[in-house]
C-alpha cells in the first residue's frame, strides 16, 4: 500500500485507519490458526489432539487427591510451564506500534462502525475497506 500511495507510514491517520481495519482482520485469522492447530492430531501422542491432551490432563487433575487440584488458581494457570529460571531468549521478539491519536469523535467513530466493517470479506485482503475507512476519516476531519 505504501509503494501505490494509499498509506503513509508516517501519518497519524493512515496509522489509525490501518489499525481499524487490520488489527480484528488479523486477530480473527489467528483465532482462527489456533483452533484449527488445537485440532490437529499430534501423532506421537497417541492422535490425540492439544485440546484432547488438554481436557484428558484437567480431568485426570479433578478426579486425583493431589493438592494441585484444589489449589491451582486462574493465576497460576496463566503462567503454568514457564521456567523463570531458563536462560532468556537470545532474541529480541519486540514490535513497536506507534501510539495514534483518535482522529474522529466518537460519534463519528459509531457511525464508521456502521458504515464500515473491518471483517467483511473482501478480494483485496482489506485493501477496499482501508481506504473507505481512510476516505471517511478524512472527511471527517477536513469538515
Amino acid at each position: 500500500m505504501e509503494t501505490v500511495g494509499l498509506l503513509e507510514p508516517h501519518n497519524d491517520t493512515h496509522l489509525w485507519c490501518l489499525h481499524f481495519v487490520y488489527q480484528p482482520r488479523i486477530n480473527r485469522h489467528l483465532q482462527l490458526f489456533s483452533e484449527g492447530w488445537s485440532r490437529k492430531r499430534i501423532r506421537t501422542a497417541g492422535y490425540k489432539t492439544p485440546a484432547q491432551l488438554w481436557f484428558q490432563g484437567l480431568y485426570a487433575v479433578a478426579q486425583s487427591d493431589h493438592l494441585i487440584a484444589q489449589e491451582m488458581n486462574q493465576d497460576e494457570l496463566q503462567v503454568y510451564g514457564v521456567d523463570w529460571d531458563g536462560p532468556l531468549s537470545s532474541e529480541e521478539n519486540l514490535v513497536q506500534v506507534p501510539d495514534t491519536r483518535f482522529p474522529i469523535s466518537h460519534s463519528d467513530f459509531l457511525l464508521l462502525n456502521e458504515e464500515i466493517n473491518p471483517l467483511d470479506d473482501t478480494t483485496i485482503h482489506g485493501i477496499g475497506l482501508y481506504e473507505r475507512t481512510l476516505e471517511f476519516v478524512t472527511s471527517r476531519i477536513t469538515s
